[in-house]
């Protein structure tokens, strides 16, 4: 039985939301995999290190399968590209050889097992 994958889709300004959930979720179910899809660049003046992150994996929005990504996300606000991109997550997740795939809203945090 294979163990969930748990991901949630952000821009920079959620990133500490997104810890929350990550580690709340690794402290309930240490064996779950978390990924986030980041929908927005690095800035010059942020820092992010994945070795320092609670997250297994990073998913970059633009890097996901979807048409004219760019002019894509130019047309949507923050919120309306981070809801978009939840299916193509999911899809990219179970193409990968995830056998359960659970979204979590960024601002949310796991207080007790899901079993």
């Amino acid at each position: 039985m294979s163990v969930p994958t748990c991901f949630t889709s952000i821009t920079f300004n959620y990133l500490p939301k997104a810890r929350v959930l990550a580690a709340s979720v690794k402290r309930t179910h240490p064996d779950w995999k978390f990924v986030v899809c980041i929908c927005d660049r690095l800035e010059d003046h942020l820092e992010f290190n994945i070795e320092e992150e609670p997250f297994d994996e990073v998913i970059w929005g633009e890097e996901l399968q979807i048409d004219n990504i760019y002019s894509w996300m130019f047309k949507h606000s923050v919120v309306e590209i981070c809801t978009a991109v939840k299916g193509q997550v999911a899809w990219e997740l179970l193409d990968r050889g995830a056998g359960k795939v659970i979204y979590f809203d960024p601002d949310m945090a796991m207080f007790n097992d899901m079993t």
